[in-house]
């Protein structure tokens, strides 16, 4: 699959966390995913980032520039 994006913007809402959840499944160890907020609903991304840890997926955070904040995600080995 190789890199995946999901942009969430402007508002993070409850057809992003279907979304995220059924991307999920897809993504294998090699891949890696973004997903993309505004740093103004970075506090929303709380619940993605849950959502990354109870499936098994470690995330580096990131601040972004022009307004946007990500979350690159990856399978972990364990």
């Amino acid at each position: 699959m190789g890199d995946i994006l999901l942009d969430f913007r402007p508002k993070v809402g409850p057809d992003d966390v279907q979304t995220l959840l059924a991307a999920l499944p897809e993504i294998g160890k090699d891949d890696h995913l973004t997903i993309v907020v505004e740093c103004t609903d970075a506090h929303q991304a709380d619940r993605l980032l849950a959502i990354l840890e109870e499936h098994g997926f470690d995330y580096q955070p990131r601040g972004g520039h022009e307004g946007e904040y990500s979350i690159i995600a990856k399978r972990c080995d364990r």
